[in-house]
This record gives structure tokens, C-alpha cells and sequence, in this order.
């Protein structure tokens, strides 16, 4: 085992680690929706954010399609802009409900 490991198990109580744990504190919930929106979403902006757009570019260029970094970014960013926009407000409900 690596050192890190051991640093990532002592951050969390070890309550939390146990398979009966269910009671989150529902203040965090809010906290976990956004981070989970911002590494999911964040990575539609760029061609390399997630490996799904290196696949779709992968098949564009095998169909005879360039897509290159900028021409990607150009769809890819008001996208993203859009999705994560939306996220906010969902996430500052969560927040609002709790």
C-alpha cells in the first residue's frame, strides 16, 4: 500500500467507511452534487476534458472528419457554459432546500 492510501482512509471518520453508514450530513450533499457537476460537466469544454471526446474525434477522423483543438472548443465551451449554468442553479436549490 502506497502512503497516500493511508492519508486518504485517516481524512474520513471511520464511521463513513462502515457499510451500515447512510446518515450524510445534509449540509454536504449540496458540496458533493457540485463537485460530481464540475468533474462531469467541466470536462465537455476541450477535446481532451474527457476520453469521450477523444473517441468521437477519433471516429470523425476516421470517417474523413478533422476536428482539431479549437474547432472543438468553439461548440464545446458554450456547451459546457450552458450545462454548468444549469448545475448552478440545481446545486444553489439544493442548497436553498436544505
Amino acid at each position: 500500500m502506497t502512503k497516500g492510501y493511508f492519508v486518504a482512509i485517516e481524512a474520513v471518520p471511520e464511521i463513513a467507511l462502515s457499510g451500515q453508514f447512510t446518515e450524510w450530513p445534509t449540509a454536504a450533499l449540496p458540496v458533493f452534487i457540485a463537485m460530481m457537476f464540475g468533474g462531469t460537466l467541466g470536462g465537455n469544454a476541450t477535446l481532451i476534458g474527457a476520453s469521450a471526446n477523444v473517441v468521437a474525434v477519433g471516429i470523425c477522423a476516421q470517417s474523413g472528419e478533422k476536428v482539431s483543438f479549437a474547432r472543438f472548443a468553439r461548440y464545446g465551451v458554450p456547451i459546457a457554459l450552458a450545462q454548468l449554468a444549469v448545475a448552478t442553479l440545481y446545486v444553489l436549490a439544493l442548497v436553498w432546500w436544505f
